[in-house]
């Protein structure tokens, strides 16, 4: 288990969770169309 003292690897821990988490969150409309087959639209009131 990684020890608190060493700084820089929870850094790196941080960032990497951060980063996938993001990517996850920007992917999700397109896996979700993939999966469920139905496509996401946004509704523009005129």
């Amino acid at each position: 288990v990684l020890s608190m003292d060493s700084t820089g690897i929870m850094t790196w821990f941080a960032l990497v969770v951060l980063s996938l988490i993001l990517a996850v969150g920007m992917a999700w409309s397109h896996v979700k169309r993939r999966i469920t087959g139905q496509l996401n639209v946004d509704d523009v009131d005129d």
